[in-house]
């Protein structure tokens, strides 16, 4: 028996493949309590730093609990080199581009949730 698979049902089991690698590769660290400054004031109470792959300066996560955050991330041109890996061209194919990253983001918000969780856990228990 022959089994043969349509590019179509090929490219999504790359795709999710490739981002669930992009998500693991994108780093959480540093997590501490936000210390007030003039000069940049938050309404959150944590601070932590997002690295992502694709970029080299950190990012900031500010959070109170997992459902109260603000994160930043680079623009979605830096993705072009890790999206030519799968084949996709940003320039060529913007529309796929941009689903591609609006997947990556519900994917990390899943990481960044998990994150804050077991940091606020970790915090309230050293108290």
């Amino acid at each position: 028996m022959k089994i043969i698979i349509t590019e179509s049902q090929f490219n999504p089991r790359i795709h999710n493949k490739f981002l669930d690698i992009l998500v693991d590769k994108t780093k959480i660290f540093d997590g501490k309590e936000y210390e007030y400054r003039s000069y940049d004031y938050t309404d959150y109470k944590y601070l932590a730093k997002i690295n992502y792959p694709f970029y080299k300066d950190n990012f900031r996560l500010n959070f109170n609990d997992e459902k109260m955050y603000t994160f930043e991330m680079p623009g979605s041109y830096n993705l072009k080199d890790w999206f030519a890996l799968i084949g996709v061209n940003i320039d060529e194919a913007p529309k796929l581009a941009e689903d591609l990253r609006e997947k990556y983001l519900d994917k990390l918000q899943v990481k960044i949730g998990k994150y804050i969780k077991e940091f606020i856990d970790n915090e309230n228990n050293n108290n």
